[in-house]
């Protein structure tokens, strides 16, 4: 790390070195991964510089720690001069499984370069991405379909789930089953598909998750944090980022121009492509089949029954158009 003080973020999971230009930059990965407001203790530390890096002084200016719920999360050394990110994973196995992560998605996926890094153990670097405005959510999410769509072009392998087993649920708490319940008898069965195909999904596609900007050269949209892929119902990523983006982030604009049908040309091409029918009548059909998908496996298997029912709350009034 660079020799001097650093800042720490809200977040508590990421510091950066305090000098102006550098702040700046690094505000722009880390200032929306943090909680609302300083806390104290953030503001106790700043104020008397606790954070001192006092031995040599390396190339790097920033770390960010991710959460470590699934104990395999990494630390990230950010470079902002030189344009590089340093992974430093749990152990060879995780570092090793990123690393054929990227082999295997990139073709299909934007993500940035990834190279192994044999000077730390457990290492690898990455190419940073140089932020850009972000374009709209339309091309957003366009993306998101296009890339699926290139990763799983031959759909005859693909698995698949009916409907019954996407939206069964029985957990030992009540509250969280009349939760789910009150969701699912909003869905007309009879108006769904009798299956949906499975498919790899990246499973938190936030807008933390997928960034716009360049790195190497190429300008797009890139794909971060995979943690938390897995094959499921081959929309999932495309309404993660719609509810993500309202629940979470306060960004309402995805999933009113879903309501209105700004997305039924990208829909109607992205279910073509896996052997449905998109119906524009059907949208709170399969946003709330999607919606229970997501809860079950994110919030109710975990337990959360208060945060069950808070989005089955918000689902429930949002302004979806009665047939």
């Amino acid at each position: 790390m660079k020799n001097g003080a650093y800042t720490l973020f809200p977040s508590m999971r990421a510091i950066a070195w305090r000098e102006e230009s550098n702040l700046a930059c690094a505000k722009q990965y880390f200032a929306n991964r943090t909680k609302s407001g300083e806390n104290s203790f953030v503001a106790f530390a700043n104020k008397h510089t606790l954070f001192r890096n006092k031995e040599g002084n390396g190339s790097y200016e920033a770390i960010y720690a991710a959460n470590n719920y699934d104990k395999k999360r990494e630390v990230k050394l950010f470079s902002f001069s030189e344009k590089k990110i340093l992974t430093v994973c749990v152990s060879q196995e995780e570092n090793e499984a990123q690393i054929r992560e990227y082999e295997h998605l990139h073709h299909a996926y934007g993500m940035p370069t990834t190279a192994p890094f044999a000077l730390i153990p457990c290492a690898h670097q990455i190419s940073m991405i140089s932020l850009l405005t972000r374009p709209d959510d339309a091309q957003a999410l366009a993306s998101v379909a296009d890339s699926c769509k290139a990763f799983n072009g031959d759909i005859e392998k693909l698995s698949s789930l009916t409907k019954e087993e996407v939206l069964s649920f029985d957990y030992s708490d009540k509250e969280m089953n009349k939760a789910l319940a009150t969701l699912k008898k909003q869905i007309r069965l009879a108006m769904l598909p009798n299956r949906f195909p499975l498919c790899l999904q990246h499973g938190d596609l936030s807008r933390d998750n997928l960034l716009y900007g360049t790195s190497d050269g190429k300008q797009g949209f890139f794909w971060i944090d995979w943690e938390h892929k897995t094959d499921r119902v081959f929309f999932y990523d495309f309404f993660f980022y719609i509810l993500n983006s309202a629940f979470c982030s306060k960004v309402m604009a995805p999933l009113e121009a879903y309501i209105s049908g700004a997305y039924d040309g990208i829909l109607t091409d992205f279910f073509r492509h896996f052997g449905l029918e998109y119906d524009p009548k059907c949208k709170k059909d399969y946003f709330f089949l999607f919606s229970i998908a997501f809860l079950k496996e994110r919030v109710c298997d975990l337990g959360h029954t208060n945060a069950a029912k808070k989005y089955v709350e918000f689902l429930s009034a949002l302004p979806f158009s009665e047939p």
